[in-house]
């Protein structure tokens, strides 16, 4: 979805990394932090892919509403690591065709149960006023989100800065990240939000499939570089104007088919200046990208502190939506997939709270811990030990199991262990120790590092489970 091709074209300026080491790099490595490392999402992606068949093939025996249950292993994967999720869903005045066919306007079926679904993750979402990839870009600009999580390449016609490629992430946490400066340096300076806007009209994207007839990405870029993009901008920002500037823009874009006068496409494109259509781009197409219906920037608001998963109301969902009725398995689900994410979240909100309060930190406490130090993505992680009593009954407190005098479901106990950067584990000590689910009485005298990306191995689903 989104610009055809344009996912091959930034290639060169993608980089590989961790979700881990972005939370780390951007927030833990210098002074202590006062908010977590934001990334906001694209629903709508999700939407799409968990209702095809091949997301769902590994969970086919776990219960109900595969489509569901796929969206909650994903927010359980994600929320597993130390970043703030804000997730976007498309708003009333999105546009009523894309990609050729007709937006309905009721919502999607899927908003309301995965809004349950968050709010019982203690994710926080919005609705955007249009499309949520616009919304999310303009939150990038605004610093409201540190980088958007989707696999709609138009985001960067909305002027996103930094984009997390969804399909790129796997179950460790390893992700694509694509940064305009490195897109600038490695690809083209002149992708700027204007030229990636001209590739969308050259290439085809969301509200023309089309584009140019018989126009590959690599001619469509080298009409950016020839400085095409910013007077086609302009003339559609012009609305008294813009008939005579598009017209000028037209004849300029052909003569460069025609003649290349600058040298950037290579070769000469005669016949695709011929079938170049009169008047091109299609009126209104342009105007999509360039004036979205946004929240007014002056009204977007911080995304709230973080909190962690409601552990209860989590389970009472499982039990309505996906017939997780069991509690011995209940539990052993949400060893593997949701605990660790409330000691992590935990951990979050107590270093939010702390810094906030006081930007300063005292001397850690004294400790025993000798830790050998390893790095993948350059983030070393620290094993911590969690006590699992209070977790479980907090996961069985409204369990039907319970509620019928059962008592025995809630004895589920031990330790379990959750992989935190070890900066982050370290802030956390220097702040006290101490949160809801655990504190440092509540911790082994000996935590160990290991080569990690911050996901418990109890945690790593099956292979092609989640993505």
């Amino acid at each position: 979805m989104g610009i055809e091709g344009l996912w091959e074209v930034l290639a060169p300026a993608s980089e590989r990394t961790s979700l881990a080491a972005l939370a780390v790099r951007n927030r833990f490595e210098h002074s202590p932090p006062v908010a977590p490392y934001t990334v906001g999402v694209d629903v709508s992606v999700w939407f799409e892919q968990c209702q095809q068949p091949k997301w769902q093939r590994a969970h086919a025996q776990s219960g109900m509403n595969a489509p569901l249950r796929t969206f909650f292993f994903r927010l359980a994967h994600l929320s597993q690591h130390p970043i703030q999720l804000l997730f976007c869903y498309d708003g009333a005045e999105r546009p009523a065709v894309k990609r050729g066919k007709r937006v309905f306007a009721r919502d999607h079926w899927m908003v309301k149960p995965t809004r349950r679904i968050l709010d019982a993750f203690n994710v926080p979402w919005r609705e955007a006023w249009g499309e949520a990839e616009a919304e999310l870009a303009s939150m990038n600009v605004h610093h409201i989100v540190d980088a958007v999580l989707t696999d709609d390449s138009d985001v960067f016609a909305f002027g996103t800065h930094t984009v997390l490629r969804n399909s790129s992430l796997t179950p460790q946490g390893e992700i694509n990240i694509y940064e305009t400066s490195n897109v600038h340096r490695r690809v083209a300076p002149e992708l700027t939000t204007d030229g990636f806007v001209l590739m969308a009209i050259l290439c085809g994207g969301n509200y023309d499939e089309k584009g140019l007839p018989g126009c590959g990405k690599a001619t469509a870029l080298g009409m950016v570089r020839c400085g095409l993009a910013p007077a086609l901008c302009a003339a559609a920002r012009e609305v008294e104007s813009s008939q005579d500037a598009l017209k000028a823009w037209w004849e300029s874009a052909r003569h460069h088919l025609i003649d290349d006068p600058t040298g950037h496409l290579g070769c000469h494109h005669p016949k695709l200046a011929h079938n170049m259509p009169n008047p091109f781009p299609t009126p209104g197409v342009t105007t999509h990208y360039l004036r979205p219906a946004l929240t007014p920037p002056n009204t977007l608001a911080a995304v709230p502190d973080p909190r962690s998963p409601n552990v209860t109301s989590l389970a009472e969902l499982a039990q309505q939506l996906f017939g997780w009725d069991d509690a011995p398995t209940l539990l052993a689900t949400f060893r593997r997939h949701v605990w660790g994410a409330v000691v992590v979240h935990d951990m979050l909100r107590d270093l939010k709270m702390t810094t906030t309060a006081s930007p300063t930190v005292s001397q850690p406490p004294a400790t025993n811990r000798s830790l050998s130090k390893h790095a993948v993505h350059g983030v070393e992680c620290v094993n911590v030990p969690v006590p699992t009593d209070a977790l479980s009954l907090d996961t069985l407190a409204a369990h039907k199991s319970v509620s019928k005098g059962h008592e025995n479901a809630t004895s589920h106990s031990g330790d379990f262990s959750v992989q935190v950067p070890q900066l982050v584990y370290t802030a956390w000590i220097q702040l006290g120790g101490r949160t809801r689910s655990l504190s440092l009485s509540s911790l082994s005298p000996r935590p160990c590092v290991k080569v990690g990306v911050c996901l418990p191995p109890s945690a790593l689903p099956s292979p092609g489970s989640l993505f």
